[in-house]
């Protein structure tokens, strides 16, 4: 890199091109410069960009390009950037409602600077905010340019819920919550503005590179634009309200007699799939019964949003779900669902074909165990168990078709905390008496071949090794952190979940005069982040913005291994290079298009 950038391997697919380690406008111009060339240049292999306040993390495909490839490439661009005119970002006026009930720390903030309430809303909501990055939560933007006078220390206790559009400062920073979310930035109002909207076109108010001006209103105004953006949100919205299926009860197969052995419901589904016209064309659907521990919709996850503060979401073992998509003829990205650790019961009430890979259930159909990793069919008014995991933590079930829900920001992927994708695009798990579509697609003739050997799957275990990338910045981390990372094993806590999974161990030690705490950067899928010198693997959910150190990341082809781990299990850590991580990746995402070739002949 030239003498201004660093550049960062942060994971086997992705690297950070950071140009400084403080926050001012000079190092913002090169960050959004460099954006601004990725994004007109467009590079085939870049999946993701994130910029944030002295960085650009830059996701890619290793099946597109390698480490070395994609190091020529940024280092160039950085080098132009240095040299690039950036585009000017939008000016965006932002009402605020200053104190009382919308800004309840105002009082203390004027307390703590020695300014009265109207000279610190004065300050406020004077001159312009650029905003650095967005990221924390969907549409959450960090603003820099405020008045030094206003600086204020975050809440000693966060807030459990912040109500959306809440303005707070925290140390040198003024911000604006998007969403009702837990949050330790003292409020000194609120905008009735939406900062993120999914039903607009456009569902973000604010990018990076924009300049924010607060302008003051009061309550009655305040209530009025609220109003107004409410009934404009009524009226647009489509009719989402669930399709009537009929109040009767739809019986099905259960156990003793009347339940199909597996011999006779495979040579049915090869009967019907190669000449029953019955069978061919059908859009079949879906009862949830028992909707298990947690039940969502997943794909492969949603792209291009990370750098607005959406994650990718989508399956957290992306090794199992392609595997069930491929065994029941699907694109690898068709929606299918994700079962935790207790599975769900599902009526099908049409002829339907499905998979179930991932972590070890005892799947039944009717009654009767059916193996997992392979293409069964159901005949309508089946019933499929998958009960507790003996081994594992999630489970996929794939139907052939694909599950015909809308998508949200191009995925069926559900993220919770912002109410994207699953049923109806509510960002829910799946709830006792759902119903759900699939698409119409002819089933797979060769089902009694579709079944996929344990030597062909990932080492799943309860204490696998996980190879990563170390990246242990001498800044950050004390000269033996990662041999302290990889000498003994590490369990996971009962604190783990979509989001990341909190290791318990051996501590990481910190470099001297670091406490773990950086300027906020980028995120990727794996990055091991260390806060009060404990680990914390971050997965699918996780937020794409963090302000902790990370020690390196977890391998793209050991991501389903840590997927699998539930409370209790443990793991242990290894290191290794780009190029074998690249290689593992390449290894295992071939053996899944040769299975795809082999089922598809």
């Amino acid at each position: 890199m030239y003498s201004e950038a660093k550049l960062f391997a942060v994971s086997d697919s992705a690297f950070s091109v950071e140009f400084g380690n403080e926050i001012n406008e000079q190092l913002r111009g090169k960050v959004a410069a460099l954006a601004q060339l990725l994004d007109s240049e467009a590079p085939q292999a870049v999946i993701e960009i994130i910029p944030s306040y002295r960085s650009v993390l830059v996701e890619y495909d290793p099946l597109l390009a390698d480490a070395a490839q994609m190091a020529t490439l940024l280092t160039d661009l950085a080098r132009r950037a240095e040299s690039c005119t950036v585009a000017p970002g939008k000016t965006i006026e932002i009402p605020v409602c200053y104190g009382g009930a919308y800004g309840p720390d105002l009082t203390d903030i004027a307390a703590h600077t020695g300014l009265s309430r109207e000279e610190v809303v004065a300050l406020h909501s004077t001159g312009g905010y650029p905003v650095y990055m967005i990221g924390f939560t969907p549409g959450f933007p960090y603003l820099g340019g405020m008045d030094q006078r206003l600086a204020t220390p975050r809440l000693d206790t966060p807030r459990t819920l912040i109500p959306p559009g809440s303005v707070g400062i925290a140390g040198e920073q003024t911000g604006i919550y998007p969403l009702a979310t837990p949050g330790g930035w003292r409020l000194i109002g609120r905008t009735p503005l939406k900062l993120f909207d999914k039903t607009k076109e456009d569902p973000f108010l604010l990018a990076a590179g924009d300049i924010v001006r607060f302008v003051p209103i009061d309550e009655a105004t305040y209530l009025e634009m609220r109003e107004e953006a409410t009934s404009l949100q009524v009226e647009g919205a489509e009719d989402t309200s669930p399709e009537t299926e009929g109040a009767e009860p739809t019986s099905h197969k259960a156990g003793g007699a009347e339940a199909s052995p597996l011999e006779t419901v495979r040579a049915e589904a090869t009967s019907l799939a190669t000449g029953g016209e019955r069978y061919k064309g059908v859009s079949g659907k879906l009862r949830i019964v028992q909707k298990g521990m947690l039940t969502t919709i997943q794909d492969i996850g949603r792209t291009g949003y990370q750098r607005f503060g959406i994650p990718a979401s989508g399956a957290m073992d992306w090794f199992a779900a392609e595997l069930a998509n491929i065994l029941v003829g699907n694109p690898a990205d068709a929606p299918l669902l994700e079962a935790t650790i207790i599975g769900p019961a599902i009526d099908m009430l049409d002829d339907c074909c499905f998979a179930v890979t991932g972590a070890t259930f005892l799947p039944k159909l009717n009654g009767v165990p059916v193996p997992m990793n392979s293409c069964v069919f159901a005949p309508s008014e089946s019933r499929l168990e998958l009960g507790s995991a003996q081994q594992g933590a999630r489970g996929y079930i794939a139907f052939t078709g694909g599950l015909d829900v809308a998508l949200d920001l191009g995925s069926a992927s559900t993220y919770t905390k912002a109410g994207l994708g699953g049923i109806e695009g509510k960002g829910q798990p799946l709830q006792n008496g759902d119903h759900i579509k699939i698409k119409p697609s002819r089933r797979p003739s060769n089902i009694d071949g579709r079944i996929v050997h344990e030597d062909l799957l990932p080492p799943y275990s309860a204490a696998p090794v996980v190879r990563l990338i170390a990246e242990a910045r001498p800044d950050y981390f004390a000269a033996n952190a990662v041999e302290a990372l990889i000498t003994d094993s590490y369990q996971v806590t009962n604190n783990s979940d979509r989001m990341g999974y909190r290791l318990e161990g051996p501590a990481i030690p910190y470099a001297s005069g670091c406490d773990g705490n950086i300027i906020s950067d980028g995120t990727t899928l794996g990055s091991i982040q260390v806060v009060g010198g404990k680990p914390i693997i971050l997965m699918t959910d996780r937020q794409t913005i963090g302000g902790y150190a990370k020690i390196g990341s977890v391998i793209k082809a050991d991501l389903p291994l840590v997927a699998q781990l539930k409370p209790g299990d443990t793991l242990r850590f290894t290191t290794v290079s780009i190029q074998d991580a690249q290689e593992a990746y390449r290894a295992i995402s071939q053996r899944l298009s040769r299975l795809a070739d082999i089922f598809q002949s």
